[in-house]
């Protein structure tokens, strides 16, 4: 019988990330679950953006900005 769709109460999903070429930059980061995983990833855009401007007090952005991030990260991958 197959597993039903969604969370388990023990799961959880890791995503691992590679920023650049650099092997240095690999690292991961553990959410309990998916839809965390996915806000984490919009997290690191925006710690990302903050850091790279730090005058500014109010940052904003739309979906494209985002998928352009994604695009230039070297690798990205959850594990669910």
């Amino acid at each position: 019988m197959p597993l039903k769709p969604g969370p388990s109460p023990q799961g959880h999903t890791i995503l691992l990330v590679q920023f650049t070429d650099r092997r240095e930059s690999r690292t991961y980061l553990e959410f309990a679950d998916s839809a965390a995983a996915m806000d984490g990833v919009c997290q690191l855009y925006e710690q990302g953006l903050k850091a790279s401007n730090p005058h500014l007090r109010h940052i904003t952005y739309d979906v494209t900005d985002l998928f352009n991030y994604l695009d230039s990260v070297r690798d990205l991958c959850a594990l669910v």
